[in-house]
Parts: C-alpha cells; sequence; structure tokens
C-alpha cells in the first residue's frame, strides 16, 4: 500500500515532478506529461507516449511499478491517519 504523500516523495526521487490535479496526480518528465493516476478512485491510471518513447527504460519500470501500486491501493489507505485533533 502506497499513501499520496509516500507516492509523491518517490516519483520525486526518481527525477520526476507531478502536478495534483482536481482529478488526478499528473506525472511529469523533462516538462513533458508521462504518466497519470486517479487520486479518488482505485484502478484508474496510465502513461503516455511520450513515456514510453522518450523516458530511460530504467526509470519507466521504476514508475510504472508505483503507479500500479498506488493505483491499487485502496482509498482509504492513500491518506496517512490524522494523528491529532483541533478543538
Amino acid at each position: 500500500m502506497l499513501t499520496t504523500k509516500k507516492f509523491i516523495k518517490e516519483v520525486e526521487k526518481l527525477g520526476f515532478r507531478f502536478l495534483q490535479c482536481t482529478k488526478d496526480i499528473e506525472i511529469y518528465y523533462e516538462n513533458n506529461q508521462v504518466a497519470y493516476v486517479c487520486w479518488f478512485r482505485r484502478f484508474y491510471g496510465g502513461t503516455t507516449c511520450w513515456f514510453r518513447d522518450h523516458s530511460p527504460k530504467e526509470l519507466q519500470e521504476k514508475l510504472f511499478d508505483l503507479l500500479f501500486e498506488y493505483a491499487r491501493t485502496p482509498l482509504e489507505d492513500r491518506e496517512e491517519p490524522q494523528k491529532f485533533y483541533l478543538k
């Protein structure tokens, strides 16, 4: 299982940038969108042709694994539990 925070951290560690939109998280490499994954729906995401044709093969495999793991994570497990409450 992968939380949204951990997913974004791992994506950035690989050298990708991200943009969290209203419907999905978009992943960019060299200013081109290479992938996306929906943050409010399970099993929904994908890659672009630019990803397949222009990004290094080792990064393709690592990013795809992260996308797959995040997409299959149940929605209730994507966010870290709240550690405190404000009154």
